[in-house]
C-alpha cells in the first residue's frame, strides 16, 4: 500500500501518521518519511507498505491520489487557528505562514475528493472514532485492545510529556534548523501547543484572510 499523510499542517496530521503507521505495521512491513519525493521513496523501497507524509503533494502525487494508486489521509483545521499554531510553535512570521498554507490549500482543492478527511475538532472530541475510520479506511479491523492501546499511546497529554523531553542532539532526531523531529514518530520539539503565546488581532486576522485563496472549500469540511 502506498499512503499519503496530507494533512493541513498543525490539524493531526503527526496524529493520523502514527495510527496508520501503527495499523499497518502491526500488519507487515512499512517504510516511512517525511518528504515530497514520493517517486525516489517508492522507487527504494520494497516494504510492504510505504507512508508518505507531507503537507505540500505535488502533481505527480495529485494524481497518484486521484487514480487510486495511492490513498490519503487529509486532516483539516480552522486555517486561522493553525497558523496560529503554525506560528506559536514553529516560530513562523505571518507571511511564511500564509505561504505554507496556501500550498497546502492549494493541493488539498486538487485532491480532497480523493482522501479520507478528518477535522481536527473530531481527533479531539472523538479519538477512538477516527481511530476506526483510519483503520476501516485502510482495509484493517483492529481488536478492542489495539484501539484503546493507540488511543492511549497517542494521547495529546502523553504526546506532549514525550515531545517536551526530547533531545536535539540524540541519534533518533532530525534537526530543521526551526526545529528538530523524531525520526519515528516525527513528533517535532514542543510539539503540543501548551499555552497561547501568539494570540492573532484583527488586523492580522483580516490580512490572512484577504490574503489566502479557495479558501471555502477548506471550511466546508470542518
Amino acid at each position: 500500500m502506498l499512503l499519503s499523510i496530507c494533512g493541513m499542517p498543525r490539524s493531526g496530521s503527526t496524529f493520523s501518521f502514527n495510527i496508520a503507521r501503527e495499523l499497518l505495521a502491526s500488519r507487515g512491513s512499512i517504510y516511512s518519511e517525511p518528504t515530497e519525493e514520493i517517486e525516489r521513496v517508492v522507487a527504494q523501497s520494497h516494504a510492504d507498505s510505504i507512508i508518505i507524509k507531507n503537507h505540500n503533494v505535488h502533481e505527480s502525487g495529485i494524481e497518484l491520489l486521484k487514480t487510486g494508486a495511492m490513498k490519503g489521509i487529509c486532516t483539516v483545521r480552522d486555517p486561522l487557528d493553525a497558523i496560529e499554531s503554525l506560528m506559536d510553535i514553529f516560530g513562523f512570521d505571518i507571511q511564511q505562514s500564509i505561504h505554507a498554507f496556501q500550498l497546502w490549500v492549494d493541493s488539498f482543492n486538487a485532491f480532497h475528493d480523493h482522501v479520507l478527511v478528518i477535522p481536527y475538532k473530531t481527533i479531539n472530541a472523538s479519538p477512538m472514532k477516527v481511530i476506526l475510520r483510519i483503520a476501516r479506511y485502510l482495509g484493517v479491523t483492529p481488536g478492542p485492545l489495539e484501539v484503546l492501546r493507540l488511543r492511549r499511546k497517542y494521547d495529546k497529554k502523553r504526546v506532549m510529556k514525550v515531545s517536551n523531553k526530547m533531545s536535539q542532539q540524540a541519534g533518533s532526531t532530525t534537526d530543521l534548523g526551526f526545529t528538530y523531529y523524531d525520526n519515528e514518530n516525527f513528533f517535532h520539539r514542543r510539539h503540543v501547543r501548551q499555552e497561547k503565546r501568539v494570540s492573532l488581532d484583527k488586523e492580522t486576522t483580516a490580512h490572512i484572510k484577504q490574503q489566502l485563496q479557495r479558501m471555502d472549500l477548506v471550511y466546508s469540511y470542518l
